[in-house]
């Protein structure tokens, strides 16, 4: 079993029309998957990007967007090419 997952930044059950949208989501191991949905959405499926932005904030200290950027990650993200 692969230790990656795709985490949607914006719910597919609030945001249906994003669920297959490749700028919807972020490929992070399995283990944060399960830390983030069990501290901020409790498996409800009610998340947004705002609520991933702080997880990533509280994990690493960093700004999600600013630290793809300054890392040259190669991804194009919410209509940005980075």
């Amino acid at each position: 079993m692969s230790e990656l997952q795709v985490h949607h930044l914006n719910s597919c059950s609030n945001y249906k029309e994003l669920a297959n949208d490749v700028k919807n989501g972020v490929l992070i191991h399995k283990d944060l998957h399960v830390e983030f949905h069990s501290k901020y959405d409790k498996f409800t499926g009610n998340c947004d990007a705002g609520m991933f932005y702080d997880f990533f904030r509280k994990k690493t200290g960093n700004d999600f967007e600013n630290y793809i950027k300054e890392n040259k990650l190669g991804i194009y993200y919410e209509n940005k090419e980075y």
